[in-house]
């Protein structure tokens, strides 16, 4: 059951309402901090702004608060880009958030997507941004503005003027490295007492075919009875996981430790069932390079795809996942990413034990 489906007049919706806000929150810094702290190559698709944007809107909605209006404006047409769907809405996010806290007391934000195809007007007003268009997305407020001391600083990493508890210093930081990372361009138009606004320019989409949809996950085909063993040691996390696997067409069985999941093979005289196993890195039994290496022996054939909500330092696990190109889904992950990395790993690589 989600909030919206509640009736308005619930009690305890409130309540429900500030723990979601917390889970959120909690979220995007634990997504802000793990972007920080690797550097990797970032999964990316063909997306639609617009969706990305409209998708966003009831919970940017309850983090604003009702003291600020909200409002997107996008094309009737697709924005297509190239970029992670998980990123863009820590974009957006990000730049919303710091929208709102320059509006203390009240205001408006306006989000706005749009595209610009000309290579005459991209040549003259924006010279190192690649020819043949690009989509941009502007984020206005009505707040304070930024002083010209503090401007200079803002997307440098833990800087904030925000009193202690209330800011992390990676909101603005993380934005700027999303952008870079999306070969685009982030800048900055500010007026004291007059509002900020900040333009985001991106490549407009020219390869891949896959197209992501907000909600649900690339637009691959559900499963068809594919066979996977999902490997957690977290009760909630592994329920969940059968779940939303089963949900969308899939064969899930559950397992908790690596000596748990022999009990599968036990049942087929040794043998694998198993098209794909989703395991957690770091387990009660065994972890890291083991537990890939354990997986190899026993489930042989089975394609592999692992999650952690850690950072991994062991240069020996790295080499390893690099060289096995293991997917490695990154916790906490939404429904669409697990999807997505299931479908795509299912559908689209040869890649196995």
């Amino acid at each position: 059951m989600t909030l919206d489906s509640l009736p308005e007049d619930f009690v305890g919706r409130e309540d429900l309402s500030e723990v979601l806000i917390a889970c959120q929150r909690a979220r995007s810094l634990t997504r802000q901090l793990l972007l920080f702290s690797r550097n990797e190559a970032i999964e990316k698709v063909k997306l639609d702004l617009n969706e990305i944007a409209k998708n966003l809107i009831k919970m940017l909605g309850r983090l604003i608060g009702e003291q600020i209006k909200l409002e997107v404006i996008t094309p009737d047409e697709p924005t297509y880009v190239i970029g992670d769907p998980g990123q863009m809405e820590q974009l957006i996010l990000n730049l919303t958030i710091n929208a709102r806290d320059a509006m203390p007391m009240g205001g408006r934000i306006i989000i706005k997507i749009g595209k610009i195809i000309s290579d005459e007007t991209i040549s003259d007003s924006a010279p190192d941004q690649p020819r043949g268009g690009f989509a941009y997305l502007t984020i206005t407020d009505t707040g304070t503005g930024i002083p010209p001391e503090v401007l200079a600083k803002i997307f440098e990493p833990f800087f904030t003027t925000k009193p202690s508890g209330r800011g992390t210093g990676l909101g603005l930081a993380t934005a700027k490295q999303i952008v870079d990372q999306h070969g685009g361009k982030i800048e900055v138009q500010t007026r004291l007492q007059a509002g900020t606004r900040f333009t985001i320019r991106f490549p407009l989409a020219e390869k891949l075919e896959q197209l992501y949809a907000p909600g649900n996950g690339l637009l691959v085909k559900k499963g068809n009875g594919q066979r996977i063993l999902v490997l957690e040691d977290e009760n909630i996390l592994l329920e969940l996981a059968i779940k939303i696997l089963s949900k969308n067409g899939y064969s899930v069985s559950g397992a908790s430790c690596p000596s748990e999941a022999l009990k599968y093979l036990s049942d087929k005289n040794g043998a694998n069932p198993f098209d794909l196993v989703f395991s957690d890195l770091v387990m009660p039994e065994i972890s890291g390079v083991k537990l890939l290496d354990f997986l190899g022996e026993y489930f042989s054939g089975a394609k592999l795809m692992i999650t952690t909500g850690y950072i991994i330092q062991e240069p020996e696990l790295l080499v390893h996942l690099k060289k096995n190109e293991i997917p490695l889904l990154h916790k906490p992950y939404s429904v669409s990413e697990l999807l997505q990395a299931t479908g795509r790993l299912l559908n689209d690589s040869d890649y196995c034990l």
